[in-house]
């Protein structure tokens, strides 16, 4: 690592050309340094923010302020909670040049006005590059996400000590 870097590439299970229609794993995008907790009571834009800041920095992306509100405007639009209580909110970047991932995980769910009746138990951040080469890894990556985050997974992450806990019982659950 150079001394001027944040951190390692993470090089992500993406599918390989020999099997172009493997999954892609959650568990290869994802760093535990980019689970964080909420324990307290927090708004939804609360937690984007602070997840957006979160991937900003670990991408080297500038300013805060457009990354987040390219996430706020594509959120005022339909929900992006699904019914197993995760809230996937995301947004494409013509800067970023790879898939990107923050994880909230809540003590206690939050509400989501936008689906009544759902509580949020999770939100898992998702940043795209904006570009034709990223379509279908994203296809692949959202179709994993939603398969994963079905039954326990979500209760079992938010009882995890820490982030390496969590991560740990995603790759579990990916096997």
């Amino acid at each position: 690592m150079s001394p001027n870097s944040m951190a390692e590439p993470i090089k992500p299970s993406w599918p390989s050309a020999s099997r172009p229609n493997a999954p892609l794993k959650v568990s290869g995008v994802l760093d535990a340094s980019c689970i964080k907790r909420f324990d307290a009571d927090q708004g939804k834009d609360e937690i984007l923010k602070s997840l957006v800041s979160l991937l900003c920095g670990r991408e080297h992306l500038a300013p805060v302020a457009e990354v987040l509100s390219r996430v706020l405007e594509r959120e005022r639009g339909i929900s992006t909670t699904l019914d197993s209580g995760l809230s996937l909110p995301h947004a494409r970047l013509p800067a970023l040049s790879r898939i990107s991932l923050a994880l909230a995980v809540f003590s206690h769910p939050i509400d989501d006005s936008k689906t009544p009746g759902v509580p949020v138990k999770a939100m898992l951040l998702v940043l795209v590059p904006d570009s034709a080469e990223s379509a279908a890894a994203y296809l692949k990556l959202l179709r994993s996400i939603a398969n994963l985050f079905q039954g326990s997974l979500l209760e079992e992450i938010g009882r995890a000590a820490d982030s390496e806990e969590v991560l740990e019982q995603i790759r579990r659950a990916e096997r």
